[in-house]
C-alpha cells in the first residue's frame, strides 16, 4: 500500500461518525462499503452449506465439500493467512475440471447465490474470447494513448462495480498465456492495476477457473479415482508442459477439483426433475396449467441422453423431445389453456404424445 493510500485512509477515518475497526475502514476505502457479505453470513446458515449446494448440484459431493470448506474458511477470516496476514488475496481460488455438463458452472452459480444472495453475482468470462496475445487489454483496459483507454477493462470494471462476487473464468485453457500472467497477479497479490492506473482489489471475491481439459480422452471407466487421476494429469501436462505456466498450478495448490461423470441413474433423475421445475413454474404462471410426465416419458428422456454428456445432454433431449413439440401442441390449443387443466406427457408407440386434461377438482 502506498503512502497516498494511507493518507486517504487516515482522512477517511476522521470523517466517519464512529471509529471503525481497521478491516471495515479498509473495506470502506477500497469498496465504498464497510459491510462485507462474508461477515454477514451466519453460523446456522453455514452449518447447512453442503446440503444447500447439493440441492442444485447432484453427484459431486467432493466438489461441494471443497466449496463449502472455502466458504467456511472465508467466514472464519482464515482465507489466505497461510501466505500473509494482510488478507489481500481472494477469499477463495478453485479450478473445476471434468467432463462437460456435470455441474461446474452450476456450482459456481450456487456458490454466488449462497454467499451474496444473488446468482448474478457470478460473473462469467468466456476465455475462448481471450485467445490472442493482446487480449489482456480487454480485461484490464488499454494503456494511455490507445483506443478504448477511457473505457477501462472488462474484468477490472466488473470487480470495481461489484467487488463481492464469484468470478468464473470458463474454459481457461483456451486463454492466451499472457492472460494467465494476469491471473498470477490476482492470485498472488489480490489486485490488478488497470490501463488508467487505478488499482482494483479482489480480496472479497472468489476466483473459479473451469476447464474440460482431458475430457476428449477420458478413460472408459466407472472408477472415480481413475477418472480423477486422468484429469489431474491432463491439467498438469497442459499448464506445465504445453504452456510453461507451472506457477499457476502452484498458486492453486490443492484446489484443483475434479468433477465426476454423471452415470448413476438416480442422479440423472434428480437432474431431470430439477431442470423441469422452471418449465412447470412457467406453464402454471403463464397459462395456469400443470405439467405431468409419465414414467415412460421420463425413461425416454433419460435414455435418450448419453451419460458422458452429463446434465447438458439431458437438456438437449428435453428441448428436442419435449419443449419443441409441446410448444406447437400448446400453440394449437391456446384457446383451451386455462387454470385447472393438466398437460399429460406420455410415450406411446415410441412417440412422445401430449394430452390436455381437465382437473376434476376444478370442474
Amino acid at each position: 500500500m502506498k503512502i497516498n493510500d494511507l493518507i486517504q485512509i487516515l482522512s477517511l477515518s476522521q470523517r466517519t461518525e464512529a471509529p471503525l475497526p481497521a478491516e471495515k475502514l479498509l473495506n470502506l476505502y477500497r469498496f465504498g462499503d464497510q459491510r462485507s457479505p462474508w461477515e454477514e453470513l451466519s453460523y446456522d446458515k453455514l452449518k447447512s452449506v453442503d446440503e444447500t449446494l447439493r440441492q442444485r448440484v447432484v453427484g459431486q459431493d467432493d466438489a461441494v465439500e471443497h466449496v463449502g470448506t472455502m466458504m467456511i474458511r472465508g467466514f472464519m477470516g482464515l482465507a489466505g493467512l497461510e501466505h500473509s496476514g494482510k488478507r489481500a488475496k481472494p477469499k477463495g481460488k478453485l479450478f473445476f475440471v471434468g467432463p462437460t455438463g456435470v455441474g461446474k458452472t452450476e456450482l459456481a452459480k450456487a456458490a454466488a447465490e449462497f454467499l451474496f444472495a444473488d446468482e448474478s453475482a457470478c460473473i462469467r468470462f468466456d476465455m475462448s474470447e481471450y485467445n490472442h496475445e493482446h487480449s489482456d487489454q480487454r480485461l484490464v483496459g488499454a494503456p494511455p494513448g490507445y483506443v478504448g483507454f477511457e473505457e477501462g477493462g472488462q474484468l477490472t470494471n466488473a470487480v470495481r462495480e461489484r467487488p463481492f462476487c464469484v468470478l468464473m473464468f470458463d474454459e481457461v485453457e483456451k486463454a492466451h498465456p499472457r492472460i494467465l500472467d494476469k491471473f498470477l497477479q490476482i492470485l498472488e497479490d489480490g489486485r490488478l492495476t488497470d490501463g488508467r492506473g487505478e488499482t482494483v482489489h479482489f480480496s472479497e471475491s472468489v476466483i473459479i477457473f473451469t476447464s474440460n481439459i482431458g475430457a476428449s480422452a477420458m478413460p472408459q471407466s466407472d472408477d472415480s479415482e481413475v477418472i480423477k487421476q486422468h484429469f489431474l494429469q491432463s491439467v498438469k501436462s497442459h499448464f506445465v508442459h504445453d504452456l510453461d505456466r507451472a506457477e499457476l498450478l502452484n498458486r492453486l495448490g490443492e484446489n484443483v477439483v475434479v468433477f465426476n461423470k454423471i452415470t448413476d441413474l438416480s442422479f440423472r433423475e434428480s437432474i431431470l426433475t430439477r431442470k423441469l421445475r422452471p418449465l412447470k413454474s412457467y406453464l402454471e404462471e403463464r397459462f395456469g396449467v400443470q405439467l405431468q410426465l409419465s414414467e415412460e416419458a421420463q425413461t425416454r428422456f433419460l435414455s435418450g441422453a448419453k451419460p458422458e454428456d452429463g446434465g447438458r445432454g439431458l437438456l438437449n433431449v428435453v428441448e428436442h423431445e419435449l419443449i419443441n413439440p409441446m410448444a406447437r401442441f400448446l400453440f394449437d390449443r391456446m384457446h383451451q389453456l386455462r387454470r385447472g387443466r393438466t398437460i399429460i406427457v406420455t410415450n406411446k408407440n415410441n412417440q412422445v404424445q401430449f394430452e390436455l386434461q381437465e382437473d376434476t377438482n376444478h370442474v
